[in-house]
């Protein structure tokens, strides 16, 4: 069973943080997609996000795991056989690679929308968000 929840940062950017590894079918439009895992993610964990990417949904791809230089390598892959080289992609690794993530995740340089965050565990994100002190009381 999926399990998700959307949490807000201080500069206004509203992740929505999920146990599945890439945004649900339909015509919502993801600000950004971030894959995040505190361990190696398999390359289908990508296929998804991709998936969106490629349909206009999702113009920039995060990844963020230990073996993310791999991971962002296919997923460069993917885009380019489906020739949608207007889909941005950043990878990132080592202790900060979420804290790395999460700031180049600025309001100013995303589309409109909320990001879609894969998480592994379903709490690293939120946790690295917590720690740096950028979470704000989500009000509906």
């Amino acid at each position: 069973m999926t399990s998700s929840k959307d949490v807000v940062v201080w500069t206004g950017v509203r992740f929505h943080i999920s146990d599945s590894p890439g945004p649900p079918a339909g015509p919502e439009r993801w600000a950004a997609c971030v894959l995040a895992s505190v361990s190696d993610l398999p390359m289908s964990s990508a296929t998804l996000a991709v998936e969106a990417a490629i349909q206009g949904r999702c113009p920039l791809i995060a990844v963020v795991a230990p073996n993310a230089e791999a991971v962002h390598d296919h997923v460069d892959v993917l885009i380019v056989a489906a020739e949608a080289d207007d889909i941005l992609t950043t990878f990132h690794s080592g202790p900060d690679g979420v804290e790395g993530a999460i700031w180049l995740l600025h309001p100013r340089c995303l589309a409109p929308g909320r990001v879609y965050v894969y998480s592994e565990p379903d709490d690293c994100f939120e946790a690295a968000l917590r720690q740096l002190g950028l979470l704000v009381p989500l009000i509906d």
